[in-house]
């Protein structure tokens, strides 16, 4: 009785927990959160790990998200996979914050939800003391002043005599680009841009010199403990208005991590202008030589000369510039390959070489291209003497051909800041060579060429030092 009693309760039992095992439900059965309480930066994101308990096969029960303010932040579930760990999954919430203020995101799956309570904050800078520093058009890369602008709290000073400032605490440093006729900034919006257009801050990128990273363009500065750090401001929008000497300035800067950081500052503005002023130069060219570049831009419109218009003392094979020398780079009708056909040569716009409508009797402004090698180059037409180099943006040259190699060529020419480049030259232009019409062949041959090349080689200028 005994044996036979046991040997029909080991069934009983395995039916017993077969029928207690088909009864359990689908369900979820909990919701667990890392943080329930989530503060962040406006601007930037954070993330919350969600881990979902369930019985049965819910292994693939939806999770959904809902924002109590949506103006404030937004959630949304992770494009990573979910974490799988026996009855229950993992799954990770992005958190994009909008705007200040304190909301919550609600996190449901199934019949279960938990709640996070999140807040935004917002770092708002009141500064007291501002400068502004013009340096005019302190670089061949644009073509509009640069302008340093600091906004300072009032523990900052400024020391005239060795061109410091020093403090302790977080300044603000904007380099702002302003039209050539601009000393202080005008009442306008300006907005971040990596190109060279007015009334715009240039955004803030990193320049490698000896193997060292400089923050270069606009940047927030930290002088804490002795210590200097840079963050840079990457976008966003600072709004000027002026009425009478004052200023008030105000914006949304977003920086390198991000972050959306409020200035202002309402008061006057000390400006020191350290622009470069116009002058005319009136030189005594007496020789040069002619180029043929053939269909240079290989848009069929026309055909590219490279003219050096030298003073007496020039050699352009010398490694040195002993003189001056102004280049102008022609567009000519199709089909002269010898010389340059009479007529008056005007200079093109910025727009047109962009778009490569290079017409006949035209000018190529100066510009400076960087191409594969990292190296910038100057090409169009420029101004050259033994101290600097003028970038040739506006004017006319007249040609008059009169046989052979002769010209009469008479120019007025003028840089960005109005500096006039003007005269007259009657000699020989001997054409030294007959370039490829293949551009990439000119310029591998004008870069290995002479001492003074053409374009001519130089190193980046940092802007407003």
């Amino acid at each position: 009785m005994q044996l036979s009693f046991r040997s029909g309760l080991i069934p009983a039992m395995a039916f017993l927990l077969f029928l207690l095992s088909s009864c359990v439900k689908d369900e979820v059965t909990s919701i667990k959160l890392n943080n329930q309480q989530l503060s962040i930066k406006l601007g930037q994101t954070d993330s919350l790990e969600a881990v979902v308990s369930y019985s049965g096969e819910m292994n693939n029960a939806p999770v959904t998200i809902s924002v109590g303010d949506s103006k404030i932040l937004s959630a949304s579930l992770s494009d990573t996979k979910r974490v799988q760990s026996g009855s229950s999954f993992s799954q990770r919430i992005v958190i994009s914050s909008l705007a200040p203020g304190t909301t919550t995101v609600n996190i449901s799956s199934g019949s279960r939800s938990i709640t996070c309570t999140v807040t935004v904050t917002q770092t708002t800078l009141t500064m007291e003391q501002s400068l502004v520093i013009n340096y005019g058009v302190a670089s061949e890369l644009f073509d509009n002043n640069i302008c340093s602008m600091y906004l300072m709290p009032s523990s900052f000073t400024v020391d005239d005599s060795l061109g410091k400032i020093s403090g302790t605490g977080q300044l603000v440093h904007l380099e702002l680009l302003l039209s050539p006729s601009q000393l202080a900034p005008p009442a306008t919006t300006f907005k971040a841009s990596q190109v060279d257009i007015a009334n715009t801050f240039q955004a803030g990128y990193y320049k490698t010199y000896n193997d060292q990273s400089i923050p270069m363009g606009s940047n927030m500065v930290d002088l804490s403990s002795g210590n200097v750090s840079y963050t840079l401001i990457k976008n966003g929008t600072l709004t000027v208005s002026i009425n009478g000497s004052a200023y008030h300035i105000e914006g949304d800067l977003t920086t390198e991590t991000r972050e959306v950081i409020h200035i202002t500052y309402s008061g006057t503005i000390s400006v020191k202008d350290q622009r470069e002023k116009p002058v005319s130069i009136s030189p005594n060219f007496t020789k040069g030589e002619l180029y043929y570049v053939g269909d240079l831009y290989n848009m069929d419109l026309s055909d590219t000369y490279v003219a050096y218009l030298e003073t007496a003392d020039v050699d352009l094979s010398s490694s040195t510039l002993n003189g001056e020398v102004l280049v102008l780079q022609f567009n000519t009708y199709q089909g002269f390959t010898s010389y340059i056909p009479t007529g008056t040569y005007r200079m093109m716009t910025k727009s047109a070489l962009s778009s490569f409508m290079v017409k006949p009797l035209t000018l190529v402004p100066g510009y400076v291209y960087m191409p594969s090698d990292g190296v910038y180059y100057s090409r169009g037409s420029w101004y050259y003497d033994s101290d600097s180099r003028r970038k040739l943006t506006t004017g006319s040259v007249t040609v008059n051909w009169i046989s052979g190699s002769n010209y009469q060529i008479d120019y007025t020419l003028y840089d960005p800041i109005g500096s006039t480049v003007s005269g007259s030259i009657k000699a020989s232009l001997p054409l030294k060579s007959l370039r490829s019409a293949e551009s990439n062949r000119f310029d591998s041959e004008a870069k290995t060429s002479k001492g003074f090349r053409s374009p001519i080689q130089f190193e980046y200028k940092a802007l407003g030092k």
